[in-house]
């Protein structure tokens, strides 16, 4: 079973990290309201970007492209999953797709109760190499992370 401090530190790192992108100036319009712009964040960060900074943020990165999150699809009218990883962007592209695609596996109900000590295993490592993207690739960006520790919840 996942923790819910777990659950609960992805959240509040995710949070403050989409707050911080929208405070940086980093938001589009979809549509249907502001949204932070991962996007753009992460073509910046492409040249600034180093998955081998540290040991604790390689592994993340070597977990996250090896056994990526599922992304949930409908397969003829039935619930399944796709393991396919984002086939187009730079590594840290990528890897913020991946990010948010947890963070939907979440929210939306996908992976909350996982079948099995492997799957909820693998969904611990999911969630704790995610924060550490995030928490990397926020303070990558000088503005963001001046945001982002602005941030209290």
């Amino acid at each position: 079973m996942i923790s819910n401090e777990l659950i609960l530190d992805f959240f509040v790192t995710l949070s403050r990290a989409e707050y911080a992108l929208k405070s940086a100036g980093y938001f589009r319009d979809n549509g249907s309201g502001a949204q932070p712009d991962w996007d753009r964040f992460a073509r910046e960060l492409i040249p600034h970007f180093n998955s081998q900074d540290s040991d604790e943020l390689s592994q993340a990165v070597s977990y996250y492209l090896r056994l990526p999150p599922q992304k949930q699809i409908v397969e003829e009218g039935t619930l399944s999953w796709s393991d396919a990883l984002p086939e187009n962007g730079s590594e840290i592209e990528r890897l913020l797709i991946l990010v948010r695609r947890v963070r939907n596996n979440l929210f939306h109900g996908g992976k909350s109760n996982p079948q099995g000590s492997e799957e909820a295993r693998r969904n611990t490592s999911l969630l704790s190499y995610g924060i550490t993207i995030l928490r990397k690739t926020v303070s990558l960006n000088d503005n963001v992370k001046r945001e982002y520790d602005k941030a209290a919840f």
